[in-house]
């Protein structure tokens, strides 16, 4: 993360302090830390081969990011909670422009969703871009090469990682049987689960189930802050002045007028 929100952000995250970043790209580096062995076991119980990339599905990644969102999440909202007094506008925030800023993170760029999946759009399109466009097919794979968001960018890096530790020592010079099945595995595994939220209907899906997800440390946010509110309030309260002592010398809380004594 930069040391400066990017300018297509809301405005909010600008409140925050440089020690605030920095202490949140800290956290952010943690989640990281702790996302990248939990996808790798994954890859490795599923990239075994070819049978076992049908048979399992992109979703058994979901709960790895669900917990890495979680930290981040936590770091925006004790950074932020200082700067806003007022709890619904904080809750409001919290849910809108932190969980956008970081389900946008997360998801490929627009340019690269579709209506379809890739996989659908692969299968459809292989032969006449082979036969009759090669050009076309020439597009296509530099489509996909490019990772795009979180998502695609640690699923990447943690399956290249299982390639060659497992795969690599395997491999044997001239044997184009072996390198034919290594070629096939990578290329299902990435249009399969790197690139499964190319597809418009997924990453929907997968973004209702974040935002669902979050909403436990919403509310455990909004405990805070209504704390905090009430702190205030106290603190407030502890600073204004006494009133004045109107209790006169004989005991009596008030002068008494001429005419009332009479």
């Amino acid at each position: 993360m930069d040391s400066q929100p990017p300018a297509k952000y809301p405005d909010v995250f600008g409140l925050l302090s440089q020690k605030s970043l920095a202490k949140i790209k800290a956290v952010k580096s943690e989640a990281e830390a702790a996302l990248l062995p939990a996808l790798s076991r994954t890859i490795e119980s599923i990239a075994v081969n070819m049978d076992g990339l049908i048979e399992h599905d992109p979703s058994e990644f979901f709960p790895a990011f669900e917990r890495y969102t979680e930290r981040q999440y936590d770091g925006y909202a004790e950074g932020l909670l200082p700067h806003f007094p007022d709890v619904t506008r904080y809750v409001w925030l919290l849910a809108g422009d932190v969980t956008d800023r970081i389900s946008t993170e997360i998801r490929p760029e627009l340019k690269f969703v579709r209506k379809n999946g890739l996989l659908e759009e692969w299968a459809q399109s292989r032969r006449p871009l082979q036969d009759s466009d090669p050009e076309g097919w020439q597009e296509v794979s530099l489509d996909l090469s490019v990772s795009s968001g979180e998502w695609e960018t640690y699923i990447e890096r943690c399956f290249v990682r299982h390639m060659l530790k497992y795969a690599g020592p395997n491999r044997r010079l001239g044997d184009a049987e072996f390198e034919q099945e290594i070629e096939h595995l990578c290329m299902l595994f990435r249009l399969k689960y790197k690139f499964y939220f190319r597809r418009s209907t997924n990453w929907s899906g997968f973004d209702t189930r974040l935002r669902a997800h979050l909403s436990n440390r919403l509310a455990h946010w909004k405990a805070e802050a209504d704390k905090r509110a009430v702190s205030q309030a106290d603190d407030v309260a502890a600073d204004e002045p006494a009133p004045p002592d109107t209790t006169l010398p004989n005991g009596e809380n008030s002068p008494r007028t001429e005419a009332g004594r009479q």
